[in-house]
């Protein structure tokens, strides 16, 4: 009988750490599927927001960035038009 006893725990073991699998494997679906709805209405949010962005055109902050960035390359390349010459 102890063999018995032995292989039916044994089994018992095995179904419960199947059950315990399964009920994980199910809670980890469960949560991939959420993250891939929450990742989808994020991807949609931000592609509504670029559309916003471009209709909207440059805010005055955008247009000061880009001629500082325009004038700091034009300083960029006479700077080094200045050291060729001087070398």
């Amino acid at each position: 009988m102890p063999t018995e006893w032995g292989k039916m725990s044994k089994k018992d073991n095995i179904e419960r750490r199947l059950r315990k699998i399964e009920k994980e494997e199910a809670k980890a679906t469960k949560l991939l599927s959420k993250r891939r709805r929450d990742l989808a209405k994020a991807l949609d949010d931000n592609e509504r927001m670029v559309e916003q962005a471009v209709a909207r055109g440059k805010s005055p902050a955008e247009a000061k960035l880009e001629s500082d960035i325009e004038k700091l390359a034009r300083v960029r390349t006479n700077t080094g038009e200045i050291s060729r010459h001087i070398k």
